[in-house]
């Protein structure tokens, strides 16, 4: 039996993308699967084997020997093709390949434009960006002689990242289409606002706070619930002394199970998504766009023309675009409150095959020789 080997850093070894998704495409063409990235509660069977060993902080020294321990798991796996979710154990994969004379197959799942990320983000100091971005693109662009194929996590990346070649296909963070079988009646009164998913600032979660504040204004019986994982200390120890029975906080250092976020995300009757528009961010399309619009929920999201017109070609109409940073952010959350109420105006969305996964993996098994 053949081997493929996942290779990631800071995602899970189950990790909804490269396992739940990306991985299937191989397990369906009877390869034996082994997972390696950052630690979660999962067990091995007769063809996936997990390897767990990272289980630190994204700024931890560890990091910086991560590729060594991924280096050595593949002499030990033998994989015949290695999926790669991170920059930073690329050259490792890369070197890997050189290692068996070319035989190995190398493919690059870009989650991320690293360069524009670190540019535009405040996870690294400003000092330290420039040096950063362009070392990365640097690493990327020699890495990218050796890849046998990309894979895109957002279809913007075809033309922000020079290096691609012609050798890539686009495969959206679209949902699996599983779990979202059974879904909840659209509610007839928005009441509970959810915020899932990455607990940061740059995700807006004192935005969303500052927000719902006012909305209580309006909806003095609503609530709020935050779900997801909090990596950032002082974000979540201030998250957990959080005293409010309107704000109700589930969250975690680590990882969350995927299926525990969709759960919480079927409790809500608008999902919130205060994200900070940059150049990083403003031509993504987050996975929540599709998995709201899988459950037909109100979706309150930052006010971006590249969004606006992503719900134009979806049809889908329940979506409220809000500038989170507005002075008259009161009148918007009146016009949202009167919105929200027209129940019946924004009942029906005819869900589109599209709108999951199960649409790109098609896409995946027409490029990937197995």
């Amino acid at each position: 039996m053949q081997k493929v080997a996942f290779v990631s850093v800071l995602k899970p070894v189950d990790d909804i993308r490269l396992f739940h998704k990306i991985a299937q495409a191989w397990k369906e063409a009877n390869y034996q699967i082994h997972s390696i990235g950052f630690e979660a509660f999962v067990q091995n069977s007769s063809s996936i084997f997990f390897y767990p060993i990272f289980n630190f902080k994204r700024l931890n020294i560890k990091r910086l020997f991560a590729g060594y321990l991924v280096f050595y798991y593949l002499l030990k796996i033998r994989p015949h093709h290695i999926v790669c979710g991170s920059i930073e154990v690329l050259p490792f994969c890369i070197f890997f390949k050189v290692c068996t004379l070319g035989k190995t197959k190398v493919f690059y799942d870009v989650q991320e434009n690293y360069y524009l990320n670190i540019l535009h983000t405040k996870v690294y100091p400003k000092i330290f960006r420039y040096p950063l971005a362009w070392a990365i693109r640097s690493m990327e662009w020699l890495c990218s002689f050796f890849i046998t194929y990309f894979f895109l996590a957002e279809q913007c990346y075809a033309k922000e990242l020079n290096f691609l070649g012609k050798k890539f296909v686009i495969l959206e963070n679209k949902p699996l289409q599983k779990f979202f079988q059974e879904s909840p009646p659209s509610p007839a009164i928005v009441r509970k606002f959810v915020l899932v998913g990455t607990i940061a600032e740059e995700y807006g979660i004192w935005k969303a706070l500052s927000v719902f504040d006012k909305i209580q204004l309006y909806k003095p019986d609503s609530q709020l619930l935050i779900h997801g994982k909090c990596a950032k200390k002082e974000i979540y120890e201030k998250l957990k002394n959080l005293q409010d029975r309107h704000v109700v906080c589930k969250i975690s250092e680590k990882p969350l199970p995927y299926e525990n976020i969709v759960e919480t995300m079927k409790l809500a009757d608008a999902i919130l998504m205060p994200y900070e528009i940059n150049k990083s961010y403003e031509k993504r399309i987050p996975t929540k766009f599709y998995e709201a619009m899988a459950l037909n929920r109100w979706i309150i999201v930052s006010d971006n023309s590249f969004w606006q017109k992503f719900f134009i070609k979806m049809n889908y109409l329940k979506v409220f675009f809000l500038d989170f940073d507005s002075l008259d952010i009161a009148l918007d959350l009146y016009e949202l409150s009167e919105v929200t109420s027209q129940y019946s105006e924004y009942q029906n969305y005819k869900i589109q095959e599209d709108l999951f996964w199960e649409h790109e993996q098609k896409k995946l098994s027409q490029v990937v020789q197995f």
